[in-house]
């Protein structure tokens, strides 16, 4: 019998150290741990659950979860809560959290029943829904930009055969893509097939594109594409190898402008020639006539404009 005493008071000596050891684990882990009792009162809560709560652990062991968290009632996590001890289930939720003080955090809870009632590990994901909202965020401005942007906008992929630049896919263009070009749903298809005939009229289209999507130095150039009768003004640049985008105005107004006035400064310029050699030839015949003048004894008609000296 003594034996027996000596073996059960080592066994739970052993039980002991061992919970407590358990429980130092516990306490050091990054994820939060939080035990209630079949009533929701607050059992144990590890030190990252006391960070994650915001509030000493003082204040909350011993205490109801309910009346501990103003509110909390009418949250979908206490239902949750309530719904694991009830239906003795285990249940995984993404929850955002308002705290006393008005600021949020997000958490990943696993929600578990267990003898003593309910076990709430939890983990903060605060960061990775922020990162989340700005990608998002940045997303959505950038599809403003892009279907705002006067400017037309086409992200393309160089098809090769044998090594060499044979073609070019769209992979995403703009809604001013369409507008400037007339181009309707190119998205998915080849330069070739929107534009029959391209690679021979505009050879320089495809060479261009592709020596950019090669070598990744960006270019900005003018042309005009004969298969479409346009000019054009384009930037193109390369994300990687293989790829281009392009983005361009078009320009055929301001060249049929600039010829036009080219062609009137020309023919300004010719009259203004045409002018100088007539004032020229005045001059040499009223030269003539002063002089015939002069040899009949008279006096000169015309006054002229002295030679300017040398």
């Amino acid at each position: 019998m003594k034996t027996e005493q000596v073996t059960k008071n080592i066994n739970q000596e052993f039980e002991t150290i061992s919970n407590i050891k358990l429980f130092r684990i516990i306490d050091t882990m990054l994820e939060g741990v939080q035990i209630l009792d079949k009533n929701l009162n607050y059992l144990y809560i590890n030190k990252a659950a006391e960070k994650q709560n915001q509030r000493p652990n003082r204040d909350l062991i011993g205490k109801n979860y309910k009346e501990s968290w103003p509110g909390i009632e009418k949250t979908q996590v206490y239902k949750l809560v309530c719904q694991s001890l009830d239906k003795q289930k285990n249940i995984q939720y993404e929850n955002e959290f308002v705290f006393p003080d008005g600021s949020k955090g997000w958490f990943y809870l696993s929600i578990q029943p267990i003898d003593e009632g309910i076990l709430i590990l939890s983990l903060d994901i605060t960061g990775r829904i922020i990162l989340g909202q700005e990608i998002a965020n940045s997303e959505r401005l950038y599809q403003n930009l892009f279907e705002n942007l006067l400017n037309g906008f086409a992200y393309c992929k160089i098809e090769y055969q044998a090594g060499k630049p044979v073609d070019f896919w769209y992979l995403s263009v703009n809604s001013a893509f369409e507008k400037l070009t007339g181009l309707e749903n190119a998205v998915g298809k080849k330069v070739s097939e929107l534009i029959p005939g391209i690679h021979q009229s505009d050879p320089q289209i495809l060479l261009t594109y592709a020596r950019v999507a090669e070598s990744g130095n960006p270019e900005t150039f003018e042309t005009f594409v004969e298969s479409l009768n346009m000019w054009f003004n384009i930037s193109v640049y390369s994300p990687e190898k293989g790829y281009f985008v392009a983005i361009f105005d078009v320009i055929t107004d301001r060249k049929k402008t600039d010829k036009k006035l080219h062609e009137q400064l020309e023919e300004l310029q010719r009259w203004y020639s045409v002018s100088i050699d007539r004032e020229q030839r005045s001059i040499e015949l009223k030269k003539e006539i002063n002089q015939l003048l002069i040899e009949q004894g008279k006096s000169p008609k015309y006054s002229l404009p002295e030679k300017p000296e040398d």
